[in-house]
């Protein structure tokens, strides 16, 4: 494949811009094993879209914790994530978020987590449509890497 074909940046490698992705564990039950009403727990996936813009659900999953006392506790949580800007305002915003739902869901603690990763754009326009050479051939549909 031509070098001018490939989707590469200036370094000579595949481009991107760099974010913070944020996995926010939201849990379904209180404590004592209640579900947690889905209108709290709409209202925070509704924050979280209304101060960044979107969010990813996932399925639900389990997640298991040892309390201080050594309980070991089982959680139904449902896992949220998105991407953002990495800037020190965010993560400012999403640490107070999640104390703010810990206790909004009656919870000890919310499971934040903060990646620093790097965004690849992925779409059919940023492709070559050479047929002899390109990466996409729209007759059989094959995108070759």
């Amino acid at each position: 494949m031509k070098k001018d074909q490939q989707l590469l940046n200036g370094n000579g490698h595949l481009g991107g811009t760099s974010a913070t992705l944020y996995t926010l564990f939201l849990p379904l039950n209180y404590n004592n094993g209640r579900r947690i009403p889905h209108e709290k727990l709409s209202w925070t996936l509704n924050e979280i879209v209304r101060h960044t813009g979107g969010l990813s659900r996932y399925a639900p999953g389990l997640g298991l914790w040892v309390a201080p006392n050594s309980i070991v506790y089982r959680d139904r949580v449902l896992p949220v994530q998105l991407a953002t800007s990495p800037d020190e305002a965010t993560q400012t915003w999403f640490t107070r978020f999640a104390v703010q739902t810990a206790v909004l869901l009656e919870q000890q603690c919310i499971f934040l987590v903060a990646q620093h990763v790097q965004l690849l754009e992925a779409t059919p326009s940023l492709l070559s449509v050479n047929n002899e050479e390109g990466w996409y051939n729209k007759k059989s549909r094959t995108v070759y890497v």
